[in-house]
Formats: C-alpha cells, structure tokens, sequence
C-alpha cells in the first residue's frame, strides 16, 4: 500500500512539474515531440496534433521532449522551422520554458500549505519557542514562551539561527551536551542565556527542554495565505541548509533518502499523520523538487539555465555537439547517485 502511496505522490509531482515545462513550451510556440510520464519501454501512447502523450514502466521521472533541447537536432525533425525550436526563441523564452517545471512545483507546494495553514495546525518554521517544559535546562535557565531565537554560541562558534530546524540541527550535532549560549530577542531587548541540556534516558540524548511555536488553523485566507507562504519559505530554507550540510561535510551522502528511502517514509506518515501528513509531505517533496531541479548541473533544469546565461553573456550558442556531450555525461553521473542512494536505502533496511 506505501508503495502505491508514494507512486501516486510522485506521479502527481511529475506530472505538475512536466505540465510547467510542456505550457511555457507550447506558449511560446516551440515544437513539443513527446510528453512522458516514466522512462523505458511506453505502455502507453496517444498522438496529439503535434505532440505524442505517453506512460513509461518505470514510474521514476518524465519528461517534455522539444526539438532542439539536447543542443543536435534528430534528423527526423529535420523539417521542424528553427524558429519552433527550443534555441529558435530567445533566451528570455527559453528560460521560463526551463524554469517552468521548478515554478510549477513552488506553487504546487505553496498551495498545499496554504491548504494546510487554513485547515490544520502546523510548527511555526520560525525559530520562535512555543513551550518550555517546566524544570527544565531551559526554564532554569530563563528562554521564555515566545522568544525569537538569533543565535547560538558553542565553544566559541556562533551558529545564527533562522529556522526552527536549524535550532533542532544544533540539538542534534550538540550530541555531547555541552553547555552553550543561546541569544534571543524579548520584547524588542537582546537577552542572553545560558543552557546547558540534561540526559534523557528515555530519548537516549541530551535535551534543552523546548518546543516550537505552533501556527494554529486560520481560517481567514488571508493569514492562511500568509502562513502557508511561510511554512514554504521554511522548507526552502531547510533544503539550502541540507545542501550545505552535504557539501560542507556535516552531512553524508548516506544520510540522502532515494526512493526506496521514500516509500518507507511514506508508510511512517500515512501511520502516524494520515492524510494531513500525507499532504504536507506532498508539499515538501514538491518544493524539494523544485529546488533540486534548479541545481547547476547539464541533466537537470538549473544546468539548461547555467547554459542559456553563459550563452547571454557570451552572445554565442554553445557548440550543439558540446552540449549534446555534457548533457548526456551529466545523466549518466546523475543516474549513477540514484543507484548508490538507492543501494544506500537498501542496505537500511537490514541495519
């Protein structure tokens, strides 16, 4: 059943993410050859007017083929005008042909918080303290409900805080427990504390004793809207710092979940959060998507992107056959990681 789950998820992420590229195509007049939903062999096939609908076996991506894309044109679209081509337009439409799936994404998200933000209660993503539990570390200490959190001094090292998962971050690579500064604002005056967190025999780790502030149901759409901007404006913020902390080293590559990492983690959500849960994990998979894609790499949206600015500031196309070479070899690499975190969340599974 997960695995239903999690395919019905990504078929919609794809799908929304696809459409953006295949709308900004067929707006601006560029010839589309095919819209795919999967890779390999077709088990599924329409032919439009121009463009050529199908399903794919393997359920994993998609794709909106335009002639052109690739930099070499298929002889068979030989006889497609230039100007219908993806470098036929210019770069200004090129980039939102590009740009389209990561924008289509980012509102997808955007409405499914604000969905959220008008029906449920969700963690306020800033690093605001909700409650203090009684006797704790940090009531000893002084943080108080409703103080906004700035930054953290650890052995001479000052963290700035700007999400609440960056505060949960420190906790967790906090592993010894050691004592720590924690700066906040309190009505509009800069306050200083000292925490030093206990052992938790129960958790087996050492705890501060907060908890996040909570954005409760609004059902005024304005505020909702609000909201539920807010919560996507934290998980672009907490994708940026997962990136850091991969490319920075205090991440690995193992910590990374694939697809077989996704469908058990589908099957934990719909447990414990049910639907809501389910939905909310469709909003962050759909704003993480949409980043991911707008990475500088040739394979993915952000590499087109990288390759129409250089393109702009040198007034020049790259060599076709170059940039046929480059995308290819970014595919194969890219292919290559899916299998190693995919191996990765494999070997999980009898840890």
């Amino acid at each position: 059943m997960s695995i239903i789950l999690f395919l019905v998820i990504l078929l919609i992420l794809i799908t929304v993410h696809e459409l953006g590229h295949f709308m900004f195509a067929k707006l601006f007049n560029v010839y589309v050859t095919e819209f795919a939903l999967g890779f390999g062999p077709k088990i599924f096939s329409k032919k439009g007017k121009e463009t050529e609908f199908s399903i794919r076996i393997l359920p994993l991506g998609g794709y909106a083929a335009m002639v052109g894309e690739e930099g070499e044109i298929d002889e068979k679209y030989a006889n497609i005008p230039f100007e219908r081509t993806v470098k036929g337009v210019n770069r200004f439409k090129q980039f939102w042909i590009m740009f389209g799936g990561s924008l289509m994404n980012i509102i997808l998200g955007l409405l499914l918080f604000v969905g959220l933000a008008f029906s449920t209660d969700n963690i306020n993503p800033k690093p605001i303290i909700g409650e203090v539990i009684a006797n704790s570390p940090a009531q000893k200490a002084g943080l108080k409900k409703n103080d906004y959190v700035k930054s953290i001094v650890l052995d001479g090292k000052v963290d700035k805080i700007n999400s609440y998962t960056e505060l949960q971050l420190f906790s967790m690579k906090n592993k010894e427990g050691k004592s720590y500064q924690m700066n906040v604002i309190r009505d509009n005056k800069n306050i200083t504390l000292n925490i030093t967190p206990y052992f938790d025999k129960e958790t087996n780790r050492y705890i501060a004793g907060f908890q996040p502030s909570i954005l409760y149901a609004d059902h005024n759409i304005f505020y909702a809207f609000k909201n539920g901007i807010d919560l996507s404006i934290g998980v672009c913020k907490d994708v940026f710092l997962s990136l850091q902390m991969l490319l920075t080293g205090q991440a690995k590559l193992d910590d990374v979940s694939g697809p077989v990492g996704m469908v058990s983690l589908t099957s934990q959500i719909s447990q414990s959060s049910g639907f809501v849960g389910l939905v909310k994990f469709t909003g962050l998979l759909s704003i993480n998507l949409a980043i991911f894609n707008l990475l500088p790499i040739p394979a993915l949206d952000g590499g087109r992107i990288l390759i129409i600015l250089i393109e702009s500031i040198f007034r020049r196309r790259l060599n076709p056959k170059v940039e046929s070479a480059i995308i290819g070899g970014s595919f194969i690499l890219l292919f290559g990681l899916i299998i190693i975190v995919t191996f990765n969340d494999i070997t999980k599974l009898f840890r």
